[in-house]
């Protein structure tokens, strides 16, 4: 613990006396004037006052004020701490004062007259640090010092640079106090705001505030680490020594402790993850250094965004189970089956039934939820196992050619989904199915069901092909040959484009190439009828969405928007072309 003597010269010390603008001494004179004493001179005057209505200071208004008025409004701990001070003063004699006005000699000038009045303190050795200041700061101050000029109506003072001068009695000038305590004497442990120090002991009545200041009235996101910060003010000037946080949430509707610290810091990081989502309440008080305790402050508030909690959820074992699920804020949700997400949307339902038919055996059911932040909770899973009670087997025949023609066996199910290449392209209660919207080889299944039980066919491979390029309106199905063409070669050309940007960057001589993942592809031919109603028939198919497909393997599917006509007395011929479009055949089940 430090002590006056471990301070240097000029230090500042926190005096419980005088005004809220001026309470500090400084360190003047340390084992020098008394042995084992330091002098504290106040750094700033204390008032304003007139020096004397006789020639000497002993037992004149600037002594009584000091010895008396200012003396017994010190702290009765301090008072007990002064130590008395013996010195000479010119035309007086030998004096003794707990408490003074300087002298010549003390404030650094030498003798008075002859006479040395008590000992240079260590500290005024400069103009410089003679100086005082008003309360304010704005402006210097002539102070006064107990010592007589030559002239006895006059007493002598510091000027505003520091350089000594006298002055007539009846003037007023500044009055700075001075006082010797033991040099042992303790100080507390933390340093005030402004660099001061206080004795220990001093201070047991401070008046202290606290007040929240960020985040107040405002948007934090709770997976971050969040900084809380407020004002600290002591009536003495004295400093923090402790802080205490607390605060509420829509999980803590009690006042619940948030950080506490032996600290000066008037802020803290809150880790992420602390608070939920939500409006947040918070507040704080604070000990100082004699530990006096704040009112907790005013309550202040902030909207925590944070993510929702985990959702618990469960499944059914039915292979097309249904997934529920209980969450705080929900706004939207998201689905996963085995990774895969599988449904999404903004809602605030806790279930859903799976469309997708699974298969038996182990399975994860994955649901996370999103708030009006728009931040998704994580993932909660829920394991299960799908035990499926199939029905009747399927026995299923097929033949290839221009058309995959289906057939199967079995009367139990009322509903059969049509699978190529495992995906579901249509859905029947017929035991037949005819496809005509593929070329090429591919393997087929069905699935017969029956609520949400099911039996899966054998599966087929088939071959479809034609020996002319034909055409058709996407759903209708009525196939055009195009077996003529007044074309040399190949009467099918295709163009594709992907889209490119380039883009210039600084430093580099050419651009970068940033491809997109869009294409357009084009398929030109030309077509000739030498009959006048397959001509009408094809430029019926103008404006819809076609199906193209010929002897090559090509398929395609796209409007058919335009087309350049040339009549002859034996053809119409047709220059024309269909831009690819997504085809989506997938069908969704029931």
């Amino acid at each position: 613990m430090a002590t006056l003597a471990d301070l240097p010269l000029g230090a500042t010390i926190l005096i419980p006396v005088g005004t809220e603008e001026n309470r500090l001494c400084e360190v003047a004179d340390k084992n020098n004037l008394v042995s084992g004493g330091a002098v504290l001179v106040y750094k700033k005057i204390y008032e304003f006052s007139q020096a004397n209505d006789s020639a000497l200071y002993p037992g004149g208004k600037l002594d009584n004020l000091i010895k008396t008025t200012i003396f017994n409004s010190f702290p009765q701990t301090l008072r007990e701490k002064m130590i008395n001070a013996t010195f000479s003063l010119y035309g007086s004699g030998s004096i003794t004062r707990k408490m003074f006005a300087l002298t010549y000699t003390m404030a650094g000038f030498g003798t008075n007259n002859g006479t040395t009045e008590g000992k240079a303190l260590q500290h005024y050795n400069s103009d410089a640090n003679r100086i005082k200041k008003s309360h304010s700061d704005s402006y210097a101050i002539w102070w006064w010092l107990s010592s007589c000029h030559d002239t006895t109506s006059y007493l002598r003072y510091v000027d505003t640079d520091g350089t000594d001068g006298g002055r007539n009695r009846p003037s007023s000038a500044g009055v700075a106090p001075a006082f010797v305590i033991p040099q042992s004497t303790q100080l507390e442990d933390n340093q005030n705001p402004d660099g001061s120090y206080c004795i220990k002991g001093l201070f047991p009545n401070d008046k202290i505030t606290a007040t929240a200041t960020k985040p107040k009235n405002t948007y934090a996101g709770s997976w971050d680490t969040i900084n809380f910060e407020w004002t600290y003010a002591s009536r003495e000037g004295l400093a923090q020594k402790k802080y205490e946080l607390q605060y509420k949430d829509t999980s803590h509707t009690d006042w619940t402790a948030l950080a506490s610290a032996e600290s000066a810091n008037t802020n803290v990081n809150i880790p992420p993850n602390t608070f939920a989502a939500g409006i947040v309440k918070w507040r704080v008080r604070c000990t100082n250094i004699y530990d006096a305790v704040s009112a907790w402050s005013t309550e202040v508030s902030f909207t925590a965004q944070g993510k929702p909690s985990t959702p618990t959820v469960y499944a059914t074992s039915s292979p097309r189970p249904e997934i529920t699920w209980t969450g705080e804020g929900q706004l939207a949700y998201q689905i996963k089956i085995d990774n895969a997400v599988l449904h999404t949307a903004y809602s605030t339902d806790g279930q859903y039934k799976v469309k997708e038919y699974l298969t038996d055996g182990a399975h994860i059911a994955a649901v996370r939820i999103q708030n009006e932040y728009g931040l998704w909770s994580d993932w909660g899973t829920a394991e299960f196992t799908v035990a499926n009670t199939p029905g009747a087997p399927i026995t299923l025949f097929a033949a290839g050619g221009e058309k995959a023609a289906l057939a199967w066996t079995e009367t139990d199910h009322k509903t059969y989904y049509i699978y190529r290449d495992d995906i579901p392209i249509a859905k029947t209660t017929a035991h037949t199915y005819s496809d005509q919207m593929a070329i090429g080889t591919h393997k087929y299944k069905v699935r017969g069901v029956t609520g949400d039980s099911y039996s899966m066919s054998n599966e087929v491979t088939v071959t479809l092909s034609v020996d002319a390029p034909e055409i058709a309106a996407l759903g209708e199905m009525q196939w055009l040959r195009l077996e003529y063409s007044t074309a040399q070669n190949s009467p099918l050309g295709v163009s594709t484009y992907q889209d490119v940007a380039y883009q210039f960057y600084a430093g580099r001589r050419y651009p970068v190439a940033e491809t997109s993942q869009q294409i357009t592809k084009t398929y030109s031919f030309n077509v000739a009828f030498g009959d006048a109603a397959q001509a009408a028939a094809f430029e019926g198919l103008l404006g819809k969405t076609v199906v193209y497909r010929d002897q090559h393997g090509c398929l395609c599917t796209g409007p058919l928007m335009a087309y350049e006509l040339s009549v002859d007395q034996f053809f119409s011929a047709f220059s024309c072309s269909i831009q690819q479009t997504d085809n989506i055949e997938r069908i969704g089940y029931d």
